[in-house]
């Protein structure tokens, strides 16, 4: 594995914190988020579409008086059953609290992403360059604590 060379002054190892919050920290986040998004919404709208598939079925022979054909009796039988199964995934999985939880995460690295930037071309001193990394490294930290405690607390809530 080849290791990059490591910064030799506060600022350009600050410069280098501020580019992984931007590039890592924050592309974890929004992959994250979407891949979650995209997993809720799709299990929300089959979910829904099974039972309302299932639904038309049913209705329209009833409502046409025709005898429904043999094939289609176990499909209308699982169709609600699939979506059932799926919205237990959904609410099991608690999907849509770690979908919120992990856009919590994306944004408060996206500010702090701002915020640095903003702050690093202000700073003069090598003593002011290492004291806000610190800062930044320490809040870094907690956003990462955070999301961690709330992920598994997730996982043990019977919420």
């Amino acid at each position: 594995m080849d290791n990059p060379k490591l910064p030799d002054s506060p600022r350009a190892a600050l410069e280098a914190f501020i580019h992984e919050i931007g590039s890592s920290y924050y592309v974890w986040y929004d992959r994250s988020v979407d891949r979650l998004r995209e997993m809720t919404l799709g299990l929300h709208w089959a979910a829904l579409l099974t039972g309302v598939f299932a639904s038309l079925l049913t209705a329209f022979f009833t409502q046409k008086g025709v005898e429904m054909p043999p094939l289609l009796r176990p499909v209308v039988i699982i169709l609600p059953t699939v979506g059932s199964l799926l919205t237990g995934i959904l609410v099991q999985g608690k999907l849509v609290e770690r979908y919120r939880l992990r856009v919590e995460g994306q944004l408060a690295i996206q500010s702090l992403n701002n915020e640095a930037r903003e702050v690093f071309a202000s700073l003069k001193s090598d003593a002011e360059i290492s004291e806000y990394h610190r800062s930044l490294r320490q809040r870094v930290d907690q956003i990462e604590e955070k999301q961690s405690e709330g992920f598994f607390d997730l996982l043990r809530s019977g919420k």
